[in-house]
């Protein structure tokens, strides 16, 4: 166990044995931390395409939309065969009102967004 100080709460957790719940925990923490908490994590590191998809609900969730779509277009570079991630995107790019990258899903194909997000590194 490890605990984890930040400067309005703290926390213990310890690192689940399956990849499956700990992206569900994963998706709850960052559904129930605040903004600043939020952004003080960095899950640059996450190379587990269902990680990332629940880090962009949760992200939609909170309605950060433009984090959301980076998610789950990260999501789908690691596993491009999970075609109900394009449905997602779709709704988070609405939310930005960027309807001309929602016509651009209809295509399925990932690199049509590289020049519109910059950071889709994974």
């Amino acid at each position: 166990m490890r605990e984890i100080n930040h400067s309005s709460s703290s926390f213990i957790y310890h690192l689940p044995s399956s990849l499956s719940l700990f992206s569900s925990l994963l998706a709850y923490l960052i559904s129930s931390l605040s903004f600043f908490h939020f952004i003080s994590f960095s899950f640059s590191d996450i190379r587990y395409a269902r990680g990332i998809l629940n880090l962009g609900i949760s992200q939609s969730n909170l309605s950060f939309y433009d984090l959301a779509s980076q998610s789950y277009l990260k999501s789908l570079i690691l596993s491009p065969s999970a075609t109900h991630i394009w449905n997602y995107l779709r709704v988070s790019l609405g939310g930005m009102e960027r309807h001309d990258l929602v016509e651009k899903t209809k295509f399925c194909d990932v690199e049509l967004f590289f020049e519109d997000f910059d950071d889709l590194y994974v």
